[in-house]
């Protein structure tokens, strides 16, 4: 049974993992486009190192049936620590000038797959850690961790290239990305519900049988899809186009800031507007706000840049926390990591796209156009949501008949 306090000892040894962990993935964030630069590497090769960091979430049902099988404590510590020794291995030979272009081709998947399980069980554990009736606040406080946070991380990050260099800030990153793992030591998981397993085979499937029979979930799937692949593109072209316009790691660290700002400040509104306005209405907004960010992006100049990076930061955040705690309502326990299991491989299509889409533009010197595409798909989806889910009720992601709650903050 979740304990009646929002701050209790599980949820805040979570959560301080959580946020210092995502500081160091900010640092990691930053540093390796540099890093690729660095040892030479192109803007196609740039976008294969994304690419195929973006793979892992292609194993997402897999993951996400175990994170609703194995107790968290365990994968999480051996995560977090395989992480860190990987990222530090890659910071200790780019310092002795003995790293090959191709071991970030290897490490980049390992820190994707370990990153996509964290998720995976994070969606699992939070509802068992906390009420029900904060989870809406207790997802604000995490998306202000994975989302937020990662300000100070992006621009101390940039500032720490610039100084210092690529490796030297991926060597800073290693105690922050460790630090999950005696955090979940000190965490005290709940068990999951005792229902009777069924087979791995079964476990995949269930998730796919529980949003294809709620279409407004599966315009969800289509937008986390499309929401990754704009996002993946701007992965490859910022870091380029601060390179060309001799903004460099500052300038993409700063960029990267205001994207982080603007979350901060969508996750604020959000928490304030769950208590008056229809989630349906807010996902929209949301969406709707992403898509205006990537016109700004479209102008060209720096200002405009930083000030997209602000709007698609805003939408981001209000989408992050109203689709998260409508999927924790909406999916019963035992069911949470299978659904997001389903969404992963969403995602990854979407980063597959994105790095694709990068990849073809990274020569050009005016991404101007891909952008503006992007802008276009969001805002698509933004009318498709309000086509479908306009038409239900509040509560309404459930299937038609089933009780309809509103998450508290």
């Amino acid at each position: 049974m979740a304990p009646v306090r929002l701050f209790n000892r599980d949820f805040v040894a979570y959560w301080l993992g959580i946020a210092v962990s995502a500081v160091g993935d900010a640092l990691t964030f930053v540093a390796m486009p540099f890093l690729v630069l660095a040892l030479g590497g192109s803007g196609t090769q740039l976008a294969s190192v994304t690419l195929l960091g973006s793979l892992p979430r292609f194993a997402g049902p897999l993951l996400g049936a175990l994170a609703d099988r194995l107790p968290l404590r365990i994968p999480l510590l051996a995560g977090a620590l395989t992480r860190a020794a990987a990222t530090g291995v890659v910071a200790v030979l780019a310092l002795q000038g003995a790293l090959p272009l191709w071991a970030l081709y290897l490490a980049a998947p390992l820190n994707g797959i370990v990153t996509m399980f964290t998720f995976a069980a994070g969606n699992v554990a939070l509802p068992r850690l906390v009420p029900e009736e904060r989870l809406a606040q207790a997802n604000a406080l995490m998306q202000a961790a994975v989302m937020g946070l990662p300000m100070v991380g992006m621009g101390a990050g940039g500032a720490l290239v610039a100084v210092l260099g690529a490796p030297a800030t991926l060597a800073l990153a290693v105690p922050c990305l460790a630090l999950l793992g005696p955090a979940a030591l000190l965490v005290r998981f709940p068990a999951g519900p005792d229902a009777a397993r069924q087979s791995l085979l079964g476990d995949l499937l269930a998730g796919v049988r529980f949003i294809g029979q709620r279409p407004p979930l599966l315009v969800v799937l289509l937008s986390t899809l499309v929401l990754n692949a704009g996002l993946n593109l701007l992965n490859v072209v910022m870091p380029l186009t601060m390179e060309r316009s001799g903004a460099g790691a500052r300038g993409y660290g700063l960029f990267e800031s205001l994207v982080s700002l603007g979350t901060l400040l969508g996750i604020l509104l959000i928490t304030t507007a769950l208590r008056r306005l229809p989630a349906r209405h807010l996902v929209a907004l949301s969406l709707s706000l992403v898509a205006a960010g990537f016109g700004v992006l479209a102008g060209g100049s720096l200002l405009r840049m930083w000030g997209g990076g602000a709007v698609i930061g805003t939408g981001l955040g209000m989408g992050e926390v109203a689709s998260l705690t409508l999927l924790q309502l909406i999916v019963p326990d035992g069911l949470r990591g299978k659904v997001m299991g389903v969404v992963l491989p969403a995602n990854a299509l979407g980063l597959t796209i994105g790095a694709a889409v990068a990849g073809a533009v990274a020569t050009s010197s005016d991404p101007s156009p891909a952008l503006l595409g992007a802008g276009a798909a969001v805002l698509l989806l933004a009318l498709a949501w309000l086509a479908i889910a306009g038409r239900l009720r509040e509560g309404g992601l459930v299937s038609p008949g089933a009780a309809a709650r509103r998450p508290a903050a």
